[in-house]
């Protein structure tokens, strides 16, 4: 088959282009609280681990007692780009609250790309790759995909594709679990 010749992230890359006409709007959404809130489980958050640049590892559970929102994202997908100007604004309101942690994971791991990729869009954000494979609960489907992990590691809610993360609904929902004791 002529498809077998070409390399994987050729086809991929060949993908996205014929999906930027798009302009990311029909996979660009604002986040609404059925949304946001329909991806909420009563399950336990499900074996992560993840590890920054200098390869120091993190494991999901270890957040346990903090509000976690996990953010799968990659350079070549237009939405996730998208959707960084509001994470980097949410991400700013909540600086001094040492309850809740950021962990935005690039799912190609290019840690030193991705991080240089960011910073020439004025977004300083700390980003992560996998260390563990990436639990299919967190990743239904595609990217961008974000989580909000309660206090006791629960699952309380999940985005997928992209959202204005400074909607109300989404700030209330942070600010409901912020509020809620272990």
């Amino acid at each position: 088959m002529v498809l077998k010749s070409f390399p994987r992230h050729v086809l991929f890359l060949a993908l996205v282009l014929l999906m930027i006409p798009l302009g990311g709007q029909s996979l660009y959404r604002s986040a609404n609280t059925s949304v946001w809130l329909a991806g909420a489980t009563s399950k336990q958050a499900p074996y992560l681990r993840i590890k920054d640049r200098d390869g120091n590892q993190l494991e999901l559970s270890a957040l346990k007692g903090k509000v976690v929102f996990i953010n799968f994202w990659a350079t070549w997908c237009p939405p996730c780009l998208q959707e960084m100007p509001s994470i980097r604004r949410l991400q700013n309101k909540y600086k001094d609250n040492q309850d809740i942690v950021f962990l935005l994971i690039d799912i190609d791991g290019n840690l030193k790309f991705s991080q240089a990729f960011l910073r020439l869009r004025g977004i300083k954000l700390p980003v992560y790759a996998m260390d563990s494979e990436i639990p299919a609960e967190f990743l239904p489907g595609g990217i961008p995909t974000s989580l909000l992990i309660d206090r006791a590691n629960y699952v309380a809610g999940r985005q997928v594709g992209g959202a204005n993360y400074m909607d109300p609904a989404i700030l209330n929902r942070i600010e409901q679990l912020l509020a809620e004791d272990l």
